[in-house]
């Protein structure tokens, strides 16, 4: 298992959320404990999280894991309620991550 994946599960959230932090967002995003601009001028931190994000700002690391554990899980939790079929594990994890990056 992915230490990331550890960790995240450490929280008390699901597999999908786990899987989809520790196997389809960190590996892409890295984590950036201080706050920079991305390639498009965007202020970004952590693993990518940009709401409210302002230049200066500086997370730990586990601020930063905490952070993608909230947000994966909203992202889920809000695509969720459109979907109208079963979905097989990996299919949320890749939905999760997609509507997450999107």
């Amino acid at each position: 298992m992915n230490p990331l994946t550890k960790k995240l599960s450490a929280f008390g959230v699901g597999t999908i959320i786990a899987v989809s932090g520790a196997y389809l967002v960190e590996p892409w995003e890295s984590t950036q404990n201080h706050a920079y601009k991305d390639m498009v001028g965007v202020v970004t931190i952590c693993m990518g999280e940009t709401k409210g994000v302002k230049m200066g700002d500086y997370r730990t690391d586990k601020e930063c894991e905490e952070s993608l554990v909230k947000e994966l899980t909203a992202y889920n939790k809000d695509m969720m309620k459109h979907v109208k079929v079963e979905l097989k594990p990996y299919e949320e994890v890749a939905y999760t991550s997609f509507v997450w990056n999107l």
